[in-house]
């Protein structure tokens, strides 16, 4: 068993995140880390079987959220009122 530590992982997953990785563990099921002192370890096999079974997954687009009529996205406007002041 080969262990990668971070800097390895994300070499290998394409400069994935760290706060990326922990999410793909609690969304997507991507192998947890080995505990080992105070550092993570992934097993390199499970992380190479994980992405085999994400690359035989068909994408399918998610829908976006559209705003309703008249509805506006983002922040909405601050108006500066300067003959107050």
């Amino acid at each position: 068993m080969k262990l990668l530590n971070f800097s390895g992982l994300k070499e290998k997953r394409g400069n994935r995140s760290r706060s990326s990785t922990y999410r793909d563990m609690e969304n997507l099921g991507f192998p947890l880390p080995i505990r080992i002192g105070g550092s993570n370890y992934w097993d390199e096999e499970a992380v190479d079987r994980w992405t085999q079974l994400q690359a035989e997954i068909p994408y399918v687009p998610q829908p976006v959220a559209v705003p309703g009529e008249g509805k506006r996205r983002g922040r909405k406007k601050v108006s500066k009122d300067i003959s107050n002041g």
